[in-house]
């Protein structure tokens, strides 16, 4: 006797509110890992056109602290120190008054050539400069000549043509023309000089304004490495020349460290 198949019976289908449940959860992990997706672009984006905008400079500090480049600002303030002492050994009817160091390095960013394209750094160069000051007593056409003089017996020719238009001049016309600049050169060396009446020294700072150092707070944008800076302020100079005297100022500029092109890494 045949037994009858018995009844298959059939698996319970699924609650509703549960399939509604899952339906959910899948579209909440959906919508977030949407959203990660685009919030993580948003700031890649972001970042990128922040650093077109501004882009990063390169890591001055670190190339400027490093041992070959502090052994060389050593040497060049060694050598800045005895070329400011020859030349004040030359002219030793100058009072000293005041001194001031500044002492950098640094890299300049250079423009795009191109939409889209990033920005790149000129090398990094280190200089050193020194600012020396003192007084003289006048007349003033009498100690420029004698200034000029001093300097080309010691092989220092005149760059410029500065000085030696004033000392052809009329010096007392007006104040305003007390006053000259100019540069004298040898084989290694470029002295800076300017010659000013004080009190405001307004002359000698408009013609040859970063002789005296600013007396500004620097600004140290990542880009730049600030060794030294000993700034010389005009209060110094106006307490203690007086006229008739006058301000005589020499400047000095030594280039230690220059990176090469193939070293200098854009960002």
């Amino acid at each position: 006797m045949t037994t009858p198949p018995r009844p298959t019976t059939a698996a319970p289908s699924p609650v509703p509110s549960q399939t509604a449940a899952r339906s959910g959860i899948g579209c909440l992990v959906a919508a977030l890992a949407v959203c990660a997706i685009t919030v993580g672009s948003l700031m890649w984006a972001w970042q990128s056109l922040r650093d077109r905008v501004n882009p990063p400079g390169p890591n001055v500090s670190a190339l400027a602290t490093s041992a070959p480049v502090v052994a060389a600002d050593q040497n060049a303030a060694a050598q800045v120190e005895t070329e400011l002492t020859r030349v004040r050994h030359l002219l030793p009817w100058i009072r000293p008054v005041t001194q001031g160091v500044q002492d950098t390095c640094a890299a300049q960013e250079i423009d795009a050539t191109s939409i889209g394209s990033w920005p790149t750094w000129t090398p990094v160069q280190c200089l050193r400069t020194v600012v020396w000051f003192g007084s003289f007593n006048g007349p003033l056409p009498a100690a420029l000549n004698r200034l000029d003089a001093t300097m080309e017996r010691a092989g220092m020719q005149p760059d410029g043509t500065a000085i030696n238009q004033l000392l052809t001049s009329d010096h007392t016309q007006t104040p305003a023309l007390n006053f000259a600049f100019g540069d004298y050169r040898d084989q290694n060396w470029t002295v800076d000089l300017t010659v000013d009446a004080p009190p405001d020294l307004r002359q000698a700072l408009l013609s040859n304004p970063d002789l005296l150092i600013s007396t500004s707070p620097l600004s140290a944008p990542p880009s730049t490495f600030t060794r030294t800076y000993r700034p010389v302020q005009t209060s110094e100079l106006t307490a203690k020349v007086t006229p008739p005297d006058y301000v005589v100022g020499v400047r000095l500029r030594l280039g230690y460290y220059q990176q090469s092109p193939t070293a200098a890494a854009s960002p």
